[in-house]
C-alpha cells in the first residue's frame, strides 16, 4: 500500500483507554482515547465479567490484583497482575461502561419518557431509587431496552401530532405500559413474584 491510497474506515473507531486505574471493589476509572466513548471519563464496574468467567478467577480469590490495573496495546486492552497474566480487551470494558447507568442517566431518561420517580419504580417492580451511586445494572438493561423499542415503535408509527387522535394516543400508552409490564416480569426476582 503506497502513501497515496485511499485509508478506507469501516464503521466507528475501536474503543481505546488512554488511562486506567483502580477505584474500588470491582470498579475502576477509565479514560477513552478513541471510540465511541473518546474523551469521556468514567467508573466502570467489572463485576459482570469477572464474576461470571473462569478465566477471570484469580481476580475473585485475589481482588488486590485489581490495583495493579494498567493499559496495554496502547490501549485496546487494560491488564492486571504479574507479567500481564490477566487482560481485558477496551471493547468489553466499553461495552460495560455503556451497560451503566449514573443517576443523572437516569433522570434524564425519566424526563424524556415523562416518568416520575415513583411512577417509574412500580412500571419496572422496584423500590423508588434515590441516591448518588449507579443505577443498578438491571435497571439500565432494561431502561435501554425500552428506549429500542419505543424508538422502533416511534420509527414504524411516524405521523403528525395534529393527526394522532385521542384513541391513538390511549393506544401507545397501553402499548408503553406492556412493555413495562414485561419489563417487570422479567426484573422482579422468582421469590418477589410468590409473595
Amino acid at each position: 500500500m503506497s502513501e497515496t491510497e485511499p485509508i478506507i474506515e469501516i464503521g466507528p473507531s475501536m474503543p481505546r483507554v488512554a488511562s486506567v486505574s483502580y477505584h474500588g471493589g470491582y470498579e475502576i476509572a477509565v479514560s477513552w482515547l478513541s471510540g465511541p466513548r473518546e474523551g469521556n471519563t468514567e467508573v466502570v464496574d467489572l463485576a459482570p465479567v469477572i464474576l461470571t468467567l473462569k478465566f477471570y478467577r484469580p481476580l475473585r480469590d485475589n481482588p488486590e490484583m485489581l490495583k495493579t490495573i494498567h493499559r496495554i496495546e496502547d490501549g485496546t486492552a487494560i491488564a492486571l497482575g504479574q507479567d500481564d497474566g490477566i487482560d481485558m480487551a477496551a471493547a468489553s470494558i466499553e461495552r460495560l461502561a455503556e451497560e451503566t447507568m449514573s443517576s443523572a442517566d437516569f433522570r434524564a431518561w425519566l424526563e424524556r419518557h415523562g416518568f416520575t420517580y415513583d411512577a417509574a419504580a412500580a412500571q419496572l417492580g422496584i423500590s423508588r431509587y434515590a441516591g448518588k451511586r449507579n443505577v443498578p445494572r438491571y435497571i439500565a438493561l432494561a431502561c435501554r431496552y425500552l428506549d429500542g423499542e419505543l424508538a422502533a415503535d416511534d420509527a414504524t408509527n411516524v405521523k403528525a401530532s395534529a393527526d394522532v387522535t385521542l384513541g391513538e394516543r390511549q393506544s401507545a400508552d397501553s402499548i408503553k405500559e406492556e412493555i413495562l409490564q414485561s419489563i417487570r416480569k422479567i426484573l422482579v426476582p422468582k421469590r418477589e413474584r410468590r409473595r
